[in-house]
């Protein structure tokens, strides 16, 4: 499965389907209040959706692909869905997942 993120909405889709010549349906789920798609990244079995906010310190949030594969269309993703992750500082403004799910801040200049 490949997942893609923009700011308001998470897109479902089948990999073979990717690069096939012939489009098939994307599924997408709508990121619900509270919830904004400023950076995404994977680890075995999870999505994680961060938001940012330029006044106050983001968050991280893991969401189960057992449990997006299982929604039903229409969706909606809330932070009810997610189990909240660690948050990260207002003053690092990215941040990366390193192996062990430790995360990595990125140093402001």
């Amino acid at each position: 499965m490949l997942y893609v993120a923009d700011t308001h909405a998470l897109f479902e889709v089948f990999l073979r389907q990717a690069f096939e010549t012939q489009a098939l349906p994307i599924r997408e789920m709508r990121l619900g209040p509270g919830l904004v798609g400023a950076l995404a990244a994977s680890t075995p079995g999870a999505i994680w959706i961060g938001t940012y906010k330029e006044d106050g310190p983001g968050r991280l949030y893991r969401f189960a692909t057992e449990v997006l594969s299982r929604a039903r269309d229409p969706v909606t993703l809330t932070i009810a869905d997610a189990s909240a992750g660690p948050r990260h500082s207002e003053l690092c403004p990215g941040s990366c997942l390193r192996p062990r799910r430790q995360i990595m801040g990125r140093a402001q200049s």
